[in-house]
């Protein structure tokens, strides 16, 4: 019996070769007297892990941590599941079932600690089942589940009767779950949709609080439309092949379909490495007698410290009776608690936006419906209708910007202030102090990955008084993206903005001034007015301070936009000096929107 166990070619950063090793050899087994063993962490270690990155919406890198959790123990349960909840998570829904069943066939022949994974695994195929519009079966699977564990099951029974259409059932199911848990997001999302619009926008609001800020995609979507549809399963990895023949004696032979020279083979037996090859054919002993219960073999090929490949098996056990534990109890019940909650079923967050722009339009608050409307966009421009509404809501509330560049201000003596990138941790408090000896306010055009790491000094800018403004969220060449992909970089860094601030943004600088027509027109439909400069820092670069400071004040002429940095330039050294120098020459200072009268 062979199964797919994931990411199959590997490079972890955990394995290093670092002790020469030799074991006494079965028959037919070749050891090499250089080979080095890899240090490895524990399969419940990988499991914690693992279960840490999906809570943390990272599907991919989990997958490659139960992945190498599989690696340590090929007959455990745990580590498949989390291989399906990883899938489930990016969309593979197919593939998510196969490692479902493969879990569920390894519970029940393990011991009693690896049957404690039984209700998480027929949650995971009943989700699977709703995702592919088997909403009875679903049905039924839950019910079944809710007789052995309530808490676990409700919630996705409200959500099964919701995608089947059984509204009335949808309701009382999500009213249960209420009564007994009020703060599931599941069930508040389920109960608001059902309700009428007033009522179902404190429910769902509830249910977006409660659901992780980061994890966009839920491991389970609610009412379809998973955030990263049909994902690429990583190829199977068919060059090695692991095989036991029965003998007398027993043994395992390992077949690498790859180059020889430079490779050597590990063999793990549950866990326990069993010998090292560098010869083939690579030649592994097995024990005569096989316990209870289901048996991994795992084989590594390795050159330089690397896993080039490896192939996996199960081996049945000889003897009937109760498998023993390899675990303790606490550790095991642990490992598995955390794989409970990245698995309970939670709303997709771009779905309840869409559903909360819905019923607040309904109601006539259309400055909310934008809001949310723009937040859906912010995670997926693709998400069913939601950037068309937005885009007619923004022209609606007269929020469209204009498709003029501005890189000067009408003004007889006052200039604009600016600063792009940022916030950042080893500058922006010095360029605040700057500002605040000088009595100057300015606009900071911010990055919205900066803003996410340090929302504490975007409030420090707020609090001063100064103006915030979007230099796109990524700092990619906007010039380079579709209209959907510009507007999406402008969004996720107003809704971070927003997030930290309670500020919205209306002007944005495009990363290194990079643009087209393309650019203006998709920031201009969602509000956006574009800005560059007529004066930059950088003809500081590369020259004695003095010098670069002349250069820039002879660029600076009345109605100024001048360009300077939160980052690696010549900002805070010419920044004090330069306002000094523009005070002396009769210039006031104010903020972009002050200069455009918005």
């Amino acid at each position: 019996m062979c199964y797919d166990m994931g990411v199959k070619v590997i490079t972890h950063r955990r394995y290093m070769l670092s002790v020469i090793w030799v074991l006494a050899a079965p028959v037919g087994l070749a050891l090499s007297s250089a080979a080095a063993a890899p240090a490895q962490i524990t399969y419940l270690a990988h499991i914690r892990e693992a279960t840490d990155l999906l809570r943390r919406d990272l599907p991919r890198q989990a997958e490659e941590e139960f992945a190498a959790a599989n690696s340590q123990d090929y007959a455990d349960p745990q580590g498949r599941l989390g291989l399906g909840a990883a899938r489930l998570a990016q969309g593979r829904v197919d593939e998510a079932l196969e490692h479902f069943a493969q879990a569920a066939e390894l519970a029940a022949k393990g011991p009693a600690q690896a049957r404690a994974a039984g209700p998480l695994i027929r949650l995971g195929r009943s989700i699977c089942m709703i995702q592919r519009g088997q909403v009875m079966k679903a049905r039924e699977d839950l019910l079944a589940l809710a007789q052995e564990d309530f808490a676990l099951a409700l919630p996705a029974l409200a959500y099964a009767e919701l995608a089947g259409g059984n509204r009335e059932a949808a309701r009382a199911q999500a009213r249960l779950a209420l009564a007994r848990f009020p703060d599931d997001p599941l069930a508040l999302m389920v109960l608001g949709q059902l309700s009428p619009a007033r009522e179902g926008i404190p429910l769902m609001t509830r249910a977006v609080e409660l659901c992780p800020g980061s994890r966009y995609a839920a491991p389970v979507t609610a009412l379809a439309l998973p955030n990263n549809p049909g994902a690429a399963a990583p190829a199977a990895d068919h060059r090695v092949r692991v095989q036991v023949e029965q003998g007398p004696p027993r043994r395992a032979v390992v077949t690498w379909f790859g180059p020889e020279e430079g490779i050597y083979v590990t063999l793990k037996f549950d866990g326990q490495e069993l010998g090292i090859s560098n010869t083939a054919p690579h030649q592994f002993g097995l024990p005569r007698e096989l316990g209870p219960g289901f048996h991994g073999l795992v084989a590594e090929v390795w050159s330089d410290g690397a896993v080039l490949g490896r192939g996996c098996t199960l081996l049945p056990g000889d003897i009937e009776g109760e498998p023993p534990t390899r675990y303790s109890d606490a550790e095991y019940g642990a490992a598995l608690e955390g794989l409970r909650v990245a698995l309970t079923p939670i709303p997709n967050r771009a779905h309840l936006h869409y559903s909360l722009a819905a019923a607040y339009a309904a109601t006539g608050q259309r400055q909310q419906a934008l809001q949310n409307y723009e937040r859906v966009v912010a995670m997926d421009p693709g998400f069913t209708d939601a950037r068309q509404r937005m885009v007619t809501l923004c022209s609606a509330l007269g929020r469209k910007g204009s498709t003029r560049e501005i890189s000067a201000v009408p003004s007889s003596k006052r200039i604009c202030i600016t600063f792009d990138d940022g916030p950042n941790p080893l500058l922006t408090e010095r360029i605040l102090g700057m500002l605040r000896t000088a009595r100057v306010r300015a606009t900071f055009f911010v990055v919205g990955t900066q803003v996410r790491a340090h929302p504490e000094l975007l409030r420090e800018i707020a609090s001063a008084g100064h103006e915030i403004a979007n230099h796109s969220y990524s700092h990619d060449d906007m010039a380079r993206k579709s209209p959907a992909e510009i507007q999406q970089e402008l969004l996720q860094t107003q809704v971070a903005v927003e997030d930290a601030t309670g500020r919205r943004t209306r002007l944005f600088r495009p990363p290194g001034g990079s643009r087209n027509a393309e650019v203006r027109a998709a920031a201009a439909q969602i509000g956006y007015t574009t800005v560059l400069w007529s004066a930059n820092v950088g003809v500081c670069a590369g020259v004695p301070l003095k010098r670069g400071l002349a250069r820039l004040l002879r660029d600076i002429k009345p109605g100024a936009v001048v360009l300077l940095h939160n980052g690696p330039d010549q900002t805070v050294n010419v920044l004090p000096d330069l306002l000094a120098a523009l005070k002396k020459r009769g210039y006031a200072f104010i903020t972009m929107s002050e200069a455009l009268g918005k």
